[in-house]
């Protein structure tokens, strides 16, 4: 959920435009990519387990993302948390693997709610914590700001974010 955090991106690590929204296509290309990797690589060792090995590579990325120090390791880092986007379709997968058949639909109709309900929210509060903060935003994805390291910072833009909301 980068995408309304990209002019402020350009504006606090000092880049181009063109250089800029690599942010965002460097994550879309590294989940193009890797997402039919994992899907065989789940038919093979597992789904469950490649399911937590994406995890754990977004995770790893969007904290590394969250303390890029330039835009070469912010585009970087939001590559490497793009191979969490095998989490769709491992999901998917598991459903149909662990549900029986006339409850597949339902699993799959509820999974793909609670994916756009998070994303359509993702996206509004991501633009609403970059407007409201004075925060450098790194990775709004996993909430990570920073300003000075401090966790009065983060503490204050929660505290915005929600005086905006009401």
């Amino acid at each position: 959920m980068v995408f309304p955090a990209l002019t402020t991106f350009q504006r606090e690590l000092h880049a181009s435009t063109a250089w800029t929204t690599w942010v965002l296509t460097a994550f879309l290309v590294s989940a193009a990519v890797t997402t039919p990797i994992f899907g065989r690589l789940g038919d093979q060792y597992g789904k469950e387990r490649m399911l937590l090995v994406t995890l754990s590579l977004f995770l790893a990325g969007s904290i590394g993302a969250a303390a890029a120090w330039d835009i070469w390791s912010l585009i970087g880092f939001r590559a490497l948390s793009g191979a969490g986007g095998a989490l769709f379709p491992l999901s998917f997968a598991i459903i149909r693997d662990e549900l029986p058949p006339e409850r597949v639909k339902v699993g799959f109709g509820l999974l793909s709610a609670v994916f756009g309900v998070g994303g359509g929210f993702g996206i509004v509060l991501s633009g609403v914590i970059v407007d409201a903060s004075g925060l450098e935003l790194r990775s709004v994805g996993l909430g990570g700001a920073r300003r000075n390291g401090t966790r009065r910072c983060a503490a204050r833009c929660i505290g915005r974010t929600l005086a905006c909301a009401r």
